[in-house]
């Protein structure tokens, strides 16, 4: 996998979490009231298995999106080859 593909998937996760970001989108989006550097691991959980499990459709593509971006980060790195 190439390093440029990991850093073009970078600008729209960068942009999605951003969206989240917000306190007002993150009542819509089920994500922590508070900002994502004081979220617990249990916060980062249930956001995605909320995701995941979520009846909207758009939701289950956003978390299937963001597992082939944690994917593609994972076997970017030479080191996880070993």
């Amino acid at each position: 996998m190439s390093l440029c593909l990991v850093r073009k998937a970078c600008r729209p996760a960068s942009l999605a979490f951003t969206l989240v970001g917000y306190p007002v989108t993150r009542l819509f989006t089920d994500a922590p009231l508070k900002s994502w550097a004081e979220a617990t691991d249990v916060d980062a959980e249930h956001f995605l298995s909320s995701w995941k499990d979520s009846a909207l459709p758009i939701k289950r593509m956003g978390y299937a999106g963001l597992c082939k971006l944690f994917a593609m980060v994972w076997y970017a790195q030479p080191e996880n080859f070993a």
